[in-house]
């Protein structure tokens, strides 16, 4: 149910260092939605199987700090689903 409502997985990648001018690899199932100096966020369609995946391909090119989901509340998919409706 948690996914039907919130969707994706959505996880974050915090690095070392800075990434500035990097383009992360583009993965089927794996969407870019936020970059930062030291951070990514990326929407996961199938973690199990794209995680060490994506882990692999990072790594290659910068160390990683931290690798992890981030939490959403049921309460955020509520708000998103308001804001729909009024849009």
């Amino acid at each position: 149910i948690k996914k039907s409502l919130l969707g994706n997985p959505i996880y974050e990648v915090v690095f070392t260092r800075e990434i500035d001018g990097w383009n992360p690899p583009q993965i089927e199932g794996v969407i870019l939605l936020d970059k930062n100096l030291k951070s990514i966020q990326f929407e996961i369609s199938n973690p199990q199987k794209l995680n060490p995946i994506l882990i692999k391909k990072i790594s290659e090119s910068f160390p990683i700090l931290s690798f992890q989901e981030k939490h959403r509340r049921l309460e955020d998919a509520y708000l998103e689903a308001i804001k729909h409706q009024i849009s």
